[in-house]
């Protein structure tokens, strides 16, 4: 605080004065000498220091006085500014006595209520305030002495009888030996108003997302529930009391080391939306899939969760029919395919215990090409008995066994128990245009609820592809059967048996036709029949012939005669006359022929020979 130099300086004038007046009384009543030697030049030691310190003292009292104008001058105009401030001051403020009377109020007070100071300052608390009667002003005092300051919401009615809600804060002061309570009020209609509709609002939003289909929930910043609708409750298969309040991390243990968690903190951290698709580990083990969409909210985290388990069902469904179809294209035989499939359907369900069974109507047995189980052992080909798979077979219906249906059955005689028991046996039959061949099954010794309609509905579906796989691959392998028998015959034939492609190029030629033409197998594989072995002079009429043939006019080309050449140029045939050393007849078959005759050719492939030395088609 800076010195008052002006009040310094009339308090050093007075001291100078001082020194004056004491020199004069001197002079006139003591000393001898003249006034100015006892004014300065000649001053006695004594008064010296008497004039000093009275001086001094003066300059001392000057500062003292300045230091406390200055000091009150502050002191004023600090009341003056917090007046104005408070009288100036938006916001009603009160100054109450220990009896509820108002002892000041401001103008923002006057405003607010339409009453002047003179009517206030005449006024108590409970005038003004419907919600504070004069019962409880005793309690309330107490409570703001003892915490100093208190916050309430309460009303106020103003002097036309309107009432309006207001916020208000207490401040207990004391000043003076006197208590008060400085209170300002803060009018919230427009606050009430904002928190009416925003909770109407609130309200709208929570029955939309309670309504919706797909799961809702709000995270906050802890990762801690604060919101779950019923959908979100449904596909979590827990109620709202297990969630709400806690922490994702308590309500999933382990979930810290989830891609789920890191997408969530990632979320937080950068603001940023997050789609994702999670696989969800039910405590019981079971496994459900859902779509996921993470959005930053004021509030944390927004989760609509979508349950995508079927169409993921679905998906790997079509996974596993498309690798079972896969299959039957390249599996060399029916255990290979029974193994790869094996492998597939347990991406699917729990097919540890897994076989097939197929019957053999002509045999009348029942055989299991493929069987894999940690307990029962595999059974040999037998006739059909009473169990279960027997059971399938004759109903042609897919069956879900466990101990209940098993007593049932076994109690009207229909079933018997084959091998060890099972807590629930599932099987499907294997179906060919009507007629059931086959059953596939699998089984759970420990887990009655492992296999479910869902489960049936499944195998069912997969049952279908496998058994068009199973005929499939025994065709293809009948068919090579008789293709080598007919192979057979014709490497020891005496004819030259060719097939052509579509396109009349040689697919086939057996061992004969290549010694009588000349060449090599590989020399004539891939080669135009009418370009490369057949006379310029005839190639029309052949090739005439040979598109009659595509058309599928067999009659009308299914024999004729014409000279081939060799790989010497020689024509072997001419006049429909074969030389004496080739005792052989030549045959043309396109695919479609060259199946047909595959197929009806078991035994004996000697019919051309009877239509003697002709070209056959």
């Amino acid at each position: 605080m800076k010195l008052n130099l002006k009040t310094v300086a009339i308090a050093s004038a007075f001291g100078l004065g001082t020194w004056v007046i004491d020199a004069l009384l001197d002079y006139y009543v003591f000393y001898e000498g003249s006034f100015l030697d006892l004014l300065i030049l000649d001053v006695p030691s004594h008064e010296i220091y008497i004039r000093t310190l009275i001086l001094l003292s003066f300059i001392g009292f000057g500062v003292v006085i300045s230091y406390v104008v200055k000091s009150r001058s502050l002191a004023e105009n600090e009341l003056y500014f917090m007046q104005f401030a408070v009288d100036s001051a938006s916001d009603p403020a009160f100054w109450m006595t220990k009896d509820a009377k108002f002892f000041y109020v401001n103008y923002a007070a006057q405003r607010a209520l339409g009453y002047t100071r003179e009517e206030l300052l005449t006024m108590k608390v409970h005038d003004i305030d419907p919600d504070f009667p004069v019962d409880i002003w005793d309690q309330h005092w107490r409570e703001l002495k003892k915490h100093g300051s208190l916050i309430n919401k309460s009303r106020h009615k103003a002097k036309d009888g309107s009432i309006y809600p207001v916020e208000l804060s207490h401040n207990y002061i004391e000043v003076g030996g006197k208590e008060y309570n400085c209170a300002f009020a803060r009018d919230i209609s427009d606050r009430k108003e904002a928190e009416s509709a925003l909770r109407e609002s609130e309200d709208r939003f929570r029955l939309t997302l309670d309504g919706m289909m797909e799961g809702c929930q709000i995270l906050d910043f802890d990762l801690r529930y604060t919101y779950m609708n019923d959908a979100a409750v449904e596909q979590g298969r827990v109620s709202k009391d297990e969630k709400i309040g806690r922490t994702i991390q308590e309500a999933y243990p382990n979930i810290e080391e989830t891609e789920l968690f890191k997408n969530l903190q990632r979320c937080l951290e950068d603001h940023n939306p997050i789609r994702m698709e999670n696989e969800f580990v039910y405590p019981d083990g079971q496994k459900g899939w859902f779509e996921l969409s993470l959005e930053p909210v004021p509030e944390g985290i927004f989760i609509l969760s979508m349950d995508i388990t079927e169409r993921k069902k679905a998906e790997k469904l079509q996974e596993v029919t498309y690798s079972i179809i896969q299959l039957a294209g390249h599996s060399p035989s029916l255990d290979n395919l029974f193994k790869a499939m094996h492998e597939i359907i347990q991406e699917v369900m729990d097919a540890k215990n897994f076989y097939v069974a197929l019957y053999d109507e002509e045999e009348n047995l029942l055989s299991f090409p493929y069987f894999v189980d940690e307990v029962d052992v595999h059974s040999p080909p037998s006739t059909p008995k009473n169990g279960l798979s027997e059971y399938v077979l004759r109903s042609g219906k897919g069956l879900i066994c466990d101990e209940t249906t098993y007593d049932r059955l076994e109690k009207k005689g229909e079933i018997e128990l084959i091998g060890e028991p099972s807590k629930v046996w599932l099987g499907v039959p294997l179906i060919i245009e009507g007629k059931t061949f086959g059953v596939m099954a699998v089984q759970h010794y420990s887990d009655p609820l492992a296999y479910g309609e869902e489960e049936k509905r499944i195998l069912e579906f997969v049952s279908a592809e496998v058994a068009r796989s199973i005929d499939h691959i025994r065709a293809e392998a009948t068919i090579r059967e008789e293709r080598d028998r007919a192979q057979r015959y014709l490497d020891l034939a005496g004819a030259i048996f060719v097939a052509l492609d579509t396109e009349g190029k040689v697919k086939l030629i057996n061992p004969k036709g290549c010694e009588i033409l000349g060449y090599k197998e590989q020399e004539i594989i891939g080669n135009s029949w009418s370009g490369s072995f057949v006379p310029i002079w005839m190639q029309g009429e052949v090739v005439t012939s040979f598109d009659m043939l595509m058309k599928g006019d067999f009659d009308a080309v299914e024999y004729s005669e014409y000279p081939i050449l060799t790989k010497d140029r020689e024509e072997r045939i001419k006049n429909a006359e074969l030389k004496p050393a080739d005792h052989a007849h030549l045959f043309f078959v396109t695919p479609k022929r060259y199946e047909e005759l595959s197929a009806r050719q078991s035994g004996n492939m000697g019919c051309p020979e009877a239509k003697g030395s002709k070209v056959f088609f």
